[in-house]
């Protein structure tokens, strides 16, 4: 299962992610709010078991450690972020177990040099600031960010499967939600 929760300011969405049967849960990218994720993680009964970064940047992370005091989860994030935080450091192709679900990891540079995407369950991906909806990705001008990169990343994202679900890291078109399909007719592959 997947909620999708919009916290700050910036149009930030942070995910709560979990297996049914298991109630074991991740939550990625908890920017800010952290009371209304934790609230919803209580009302629905779930163990946060992980709490997945798609990048360091503030607007991603500055509730991390405020979660993980409430939660005791594992902090994953990329080494090549140099977060200066995390439980656990992920590279591309690691599978982390969640229950009975699956979360692979791919790393897609660009926006920051350790960014990654989570695929979840096979059928949803979390794209971070590396891919919005409505052909919109991340920037490419703050420090770690390299066009080339993410250029690259994106051709990554767009071979998956068409039918994979795409939620992205901000709120910053009419869609919150996309398809690999959607998404690839705005670029020229």
């Amino acid at each position: 299962m997947i909620i999708q929760i919009k916290v700050g300011t910036m149009e930030n969405f942070a995910y709560i992610i979990w297996d049914e049967s298991t109630r074991d849960a991740a939550v990625i990218d908890p920017g800010w709010e952290v009371n209304k994720i934790l609230e919803k993680i209580k009302s629905l009964g779930l163990r946060t078991r992980y709490i997945l970064l798609t990048h360091a940047h503030f607007d991603h992370a500055s509730d991390v450690r405020e979660l993980k005091r409430h939660t005791n989860a594992k902090i994953l994030v990329n080494e090549k972020e140099k977060a200066g935080f995390g439980d656990q450091m992920i590279k591309d192709g690691d599978i982390i177990k969640l229950g009975k679900k699956e979360i692979e990891i791919i790393e897609t540079p660009g926006h920051t040099q350790g960014g990654v995407c989570f695929i979840f369950d096979r059928e949803n991906i979390f794209t971070g600031d590396t891919l919005f909806t409505n052909g919109s990705y991340g920037r490419t001008d703050l420090p770690g960010g390299n066009e080339k990169d993410l250029g690259k990343s994106i051709k990554k994202i767009l071979s998956l499967p068409g039918k994979m679900k795409l939620y992205p890291g901000h709120d910053y078109s009419n869609k919150p939600t996309s398809t690999i399909k959607e998404e690839k007719q705005y670029y020229n592959l």
